[in-house]
């Protein structure tokens, strides 16, 4: 997918790195000495104790970028307006328009079902020159977790968080949601299409409004300003406000005041006090500010006091946070019971995956590579030989070697998506590790020798399709080395993709193999159907002479060697499938270890 991001800064520009690195054709548009770093040097996300650098497009003007699939804008709420000429450089009737940054967004009403359906907020789209120039049909709502800062130009650091969660304004599903949401998680984020985006974006806002002046103010952090029971009275008092409002428009509130509190507090100590200093900018997305429409307040509010300071009514609370704010060292008030809180917060958020035929369809990745991984010399030689030989007289192999191995196959895989480990975490605690040198000795062997042989019989494919099927071959390579450089490039290019963690790509290509495969198979049955009367073989246990061979080779390589299963476990956990998208919180939510 083509993605342009509009406003590469901290969250924006880890973002593209992810993205550009997961695959995804990745444009940044920035400006400054922030542009041209990364245009010298590519841009450098610090990241888990690490360095990623990615290459993606980066320009200022957007000109150079051409037509987007998505177009995703972190800029802050006051610099949109002053895009939205150069924006439709990027747009032709289906790019969407994701608002990723926090608050009230200037396309909240559209298709709000109720008396202010279509109302456009002035104070955020003077004029309406966004509604009218952008269109709110191309919207797509985002609610930004995460926390990044900007070191240096160039380099971003990742502070906290990998969460995205997107939603249409509509509340209907859509292909080009989910699209982007599989490519968030391709990238290693955490994300989810939302039924109802503006309960989300309440529930981020709640806290937003009253956490964040409160901490520039102060310099306190979360932990403190959640924590104290001065500051957090201040902050229920603008909460149930801000509540009040929320529902009258129709929002839910999943969460009460305390839970959403304490997941404040949960964050501590990882806010960025520079963050509140002259000329600091927000690291975490929160940088918008809605309007409060009028007729539009918390009951029994005087409507002119619509723009006063809360704090300012409190002068007691406000005493302590300047209090707080004297304090060397404010001290992390998070307990083990606020985390367990947050991360039960967390768990009472989370919505069932789509089952649609095309999000499944999206989904089915590491089953096929445990699929097609397993499709090598016992379907493709051993089978057609044994046929040829021995009719169907051994078919009675396959159920056994199927049902022996069912669980083996089954077993690793779900602890991966029950615990977002892998099955060799799981081996790691064995007396010795003895499972663990196990695996590693036969996957030498096998690398050695089995692998070997996989390449050759591709390569061997590849060959009698150029050079026996089309009549081409390899100019200045001589015909009996042929084969083997048709194996080296294979076994190069193979390396080269899962090094990269291009998983979307290798999961296409072996969804497209086994998609012909399978038609393939189908297509022969019905051509050339086996005899029902030769199905007895499935039950009747026949030895021909000189067989044994064959059924050993059937009972240990069919329908793959186990071993494989634990290659679908691995490739599962750096995917993050299933309980490894909660990385952090299943601990503190009491879920699986």
């Amino acid at each position: 997918m083509r993605i342009c991001i509009y406003g590469a800064g901290a969250i924006g520009g880890w973002l593209g790195v992810q993205l550009s690195l997961a695959g995804e054709d990745v444009t940044l548009i920035a400006r400054g000495p922030h542009l041209e770093a990364m245009q010298k040097n590519g841009l450098k996300l610090l990241i888990d104790g690490e360095e990623r650098v990615a290459h993606p497009r980066c320009v200022a003007d957007p000109a150079e970028a051409g037509i987007q699939d998505y177009v995703i804008v972190t800029l802050k709420a006051h610099s949109f307006p002053g895009v939205v000429d150069p924006m439709q450089l990027l747009m032709d009737e289906d790019t969407a328009v994701v608002t990723g940054v926090n608050g009230i967004p200037w396309w909240y009403f559209y298709k709000l079902e109720g008396e202010y359906e279509n109302h456009q907020l002035e104070s955020i789209d003077s004029g309406g020159r966004i509604w009218d120039s952008i269109g709110p049909q191309r919207a797509i709502g985002c609610v930004v977790y995460p926390a990044a800062e900007i070191v240096e130009p160039g380099v971003i650091r990742h502070i906290k968080g990998d969460r995205f969660i997107l939603g249409e304004p509509d509340g209907k599903p859509s292909d080009r949601s989910q699209k982007l949401c599989d490519a968030l998680i391709n990238a290693g984020f955490t994300s989810r299409v939302r039924n109802n985006i503006r309960d989300d974006i309440w529930v981020k806002l709640w806290g937003n409004l009253c956490f964040n002046p409160i901490s520039a103010l102060t310099h306190a952090t979360l932990d403190l300003v959640a924590g104290e029971p001065e500051t957090s009275e201040v902050c229920r008092l603008m909460m149930v406000e801000a509540q009040a409002i929320g529902e009258k428009l129709g929002a839910k509130f999943r969460v009460d005041v305390d839970r959403r509190l304490a997941g404040g507090a949960a964050v501590g100590t990882a806010q960025n006090f520079d963050a509140a200093g002259p000329g600091a900018r927000p690291t975490d997305g929160n940088r918008r500010s809605g309007h409060r429409h009028p007729g539009i307040g918390a009951p029994g509010r005087d409507p002119d006091a619509d723009n006063r300071c809360c704090i300012g009514a409190y002068p007691a609370a406000w005493a302590r946070c300047w209090y707080l704010s004297k304090r060397a060292k404010p001290k992390n008030r998070m307990t083990a019971e606020t985390e367990k809180e947050s991360a039960e917060q967390y768990f009472e958020n989370l919505e069932l995956p789509s089952m649609t035929p095309g999000s499944l369809l999206r989904k089915f990745g590491p089953g096929i590579m445990l699929m097609m991984t397993g499709i090598g010399t016992s379907h493709l030689v051993t089978a057609p030989v044994a046929g040829g030989r021995y009719g169907y007289a051994l078919l009675w192999c396959l159920p056994i070697a199927y049902i022996f191995k069912y669980y083996g196959f089954e077993m690793a895989i779900r602890f991966t998506h029950a615990t977002g480990r892998s099955i060799l975490d799981a081996y790691a605690t064995a007396w010795k590790k003895l499972p663990v040198w196990y695996v590693l000795i036969t996957t030498v062997i096998q690398s050695a020798v089995g692998q070997a042989g996989r390449l050759i019989a591709a390569a061997a494919v590849v060959f009698y399709f150029f050079r026996l099927y089309l009549g081409l071959d390899i100019p200045g390579i001589d015909d009996d080395r042929e084969l083997a450089v048709y194996a080296l490039v294979i076994g190069i290019l193979s390396v080269a993709i899962i090094l990269r963690g291009r998983y979307a790509v290798v999961e296409l290509a072996t969804k497209i193999a086994a998609g012909i495969l399978i038609v393939c198979t189908f297509a022969v049955y019905v051509v050339q159907p086996a005899p029902v009367s030769e199905f007895v073989h499935f039950f009747k246990l026949d030895m021909p002479e000189g067989s044994w061979l064959i059924i050993a080779s059937f009972l240990g390589l069919l329908p793959t060697g186990i071993d494989v299963s634990l290659q679908a476990s691995e490739w599962g956990k750096a995917k993050r499938v299933g309980m490894g998208t909660l990385a952090g919180k299943n601990g503190a939510g009491g879920a699986c270890q």
